[in-house]
């Protein structure tokens, strides 16, 4: 297997200072809520305690592959970790492991798909958003260069457009920004075919988040793999330099696992 599809776990044993277990778990709460709503090139996250060691915690988090791995050290919530825990700690002991053989509990793969696709839903559902607009105008050409024309300032233009198309402010600043005439027929076409195509996916990914049994059938599949490890920040237009949509990312790891 390639190294960079390979698995990668690690194992963290802390040792709290005495009187700071609660501000250290409340920390690595914090952390794991960002994990779990932000991450979905994470299998396992789970921090413990010990048994018949109340200072103790350890960490064990498996992940897709190393880059994985690396991404998550990056994130806010990580970075927030790795800035606050030391104080609260005594001792801190890393071990990368090698993954050999075993089973991953098939619920994490199916919050992976879910977030996965619920991710991409959001991108898609703001990108065919500024679509429907542009296609709007396409339809009213006339009436918008008759609005640009006889306005006296670009608010004037804005307000116009949004009063006109029945659309807000940021879907009638694309709009303007496109200078929609000088659009060639096969931009324009290639606008209404990325519509249509995003409005089937969109369809499709909504119908997979309704159905239990699709969601188990993806485990494991190709297409559940794909939108398990989705990521936001990988979504970038696909209409060229002069895409007029705003960036359709927003701006994730406990950081348990590297060292500061």
């Amino acid at each position: 297997m390639a190294e960079e599809a390979e698995p990668f776990a690690l194992v963290v044993r802390f040792m709290v200072r005495p009187g700071s277990e609660e501000a250290f778990d409340r920390l690595m709460q914090e952390t794991a809520s960002g994990v779990r709503e932000r991450e979905y090139g994470i299998l396992i996250y789970a921090g413990h305690e010990v048994q018949g060691s109340p200072r103790q915690r350890i960490f064990y988090e498996l992940y897709r592959n190393r880059a994985a791995y690396e991404r998550h050290e990056a994130e806010e919530h990580v970075r927030r970790f790795l800035a606050e825990r030391g104080e609260m700690l005594e001792s801190a002991e890393v071990d990368f492991l090698i993954l050999q053989d075993g089973k991953t509990p098939p619920g994490f793969q199916l919050d992976a798909i879910v977030a996965g696709a619920q991710a991409r839903l959001r991108g898609m559902r703001e990108r065919a958003r500024i679509l429907r607009a542009i296609l709007a105008a396409l339809s009213n050409l006339d009436a918008i260069k008759a609005l640009v024309e006889t306005t006296q300032s670009p608010e004037a233009a804005l307000a116009s457009v949004v009063e006109l198309l029945d659309i807000d402010h940021d879907q009638a600043r694309a709009v303007l920004d496109l200078q929609l005439r000088a659009l060639s027929p096969q931009r324009r076409q290639q606008i209404s075919a990325e519509y249509e195509q995003m409005a089937a996916e969109q369809a499709e990914l909504e119908s997979i988040l309704a159905s239990p049994d699709r969601l188990r059938e993806m485990v494991g599949a190709d297409r559940g793999a794909h939108l398990a490890r989705y990521d936001e920040r990988r979504l970038a237009p696909s209409v060229d330099d002069d895409w007029p949509g705003p960036p359709l990312g927003r701006g994730a790891g406990s950081g348990a696992g590297g060292p500061e």
